[in-house]
């Protein structure tokens, strides 16, 4: 699998993905990736702020294993300027850790497959991951003043929930694809002032 490395201070045109050249936003990462024929990728985000275009509106529907990681938990900041976060695609499989995501509106998840972990969600959308067939993983998230979250076989452990609003379908909608093996799962969990 490749790596890329992208820091605030990076740099978009003259950087080249290592460690030491890192590029400026998580799109140019992820399109460089690609672009090397990459289908199975790292994009490791260094500590800092993250608000520039390209850093949110993120869209993919490529056959790909992508994985966005933070340098370390509650250090690497992406706020999504009123917009959404991260799109993709029935192809695409997503693992984030260590990202902390905040201002954000309307789907700021809208996937198929995502695995998040060691994540917080504050001050945005929803996740929306009820397109069969999908699969959501969620551990050790801290989603807190944000929007509610629907999802096919979700595995949910060891999370906070706190000030989620709902929608017509509630705080937390939860259901196994028809047909499938899955079972949900919903373990070690905190739930706090979910709002009707």
């Amino acid at each position: 699998p490749m790596d890329v490395w992208v820091s605030p201070d990076g740099d978009d045109v003259n950087g080249t993905g290592t460690f030491d050249n890192p590029f400026q936003t998580i799109k140019q990462a992820i399109d460089y990736a690609i672009s090397e024929d990459s289908y199975d990728f790292t994009v490791h985000l260094k500590d800092g702020l993250y608000n520039l275009t390209g850093d949110y509106q993120l869209s993919y529907s490529n056959v790909i294993n992508m994985a966005i990681v933070g340098e370390s938990y509650g250090n690497v900041k992406i706020d999504c300027a009123a917009s959404t976060f991260l799109k993709a695609g029935q192809y695409t499989t997503m693992y984030l850790t260590n990202l902390t995501i905040f201002n954000s509106k309307g789907r700021t998840f809208d996937v198929r497959y995502l695995t998040m972990e060691y994540c917080i969600v504050d001050n945005a959308g929803s996740l929306y991951a009820q397109t069969s067939p999908s699969q959501v993983t969620l551990n050790h998230v801290t989603w807190t003043n944000s929007q509610d979250l629907k999802m096919y076989d979700p595995k949910i452990t060891n999370c906070h929930f706190e000030n989620v609003t709902s929608s017509q379908m509630g705080n937390i909608w939860m259901a196994t694809v028809s047909g499938s093996d899955f079972i949900i799962i919903v373990e070690n969990n905190t739930f706090v002032n979910m709002v009707s």
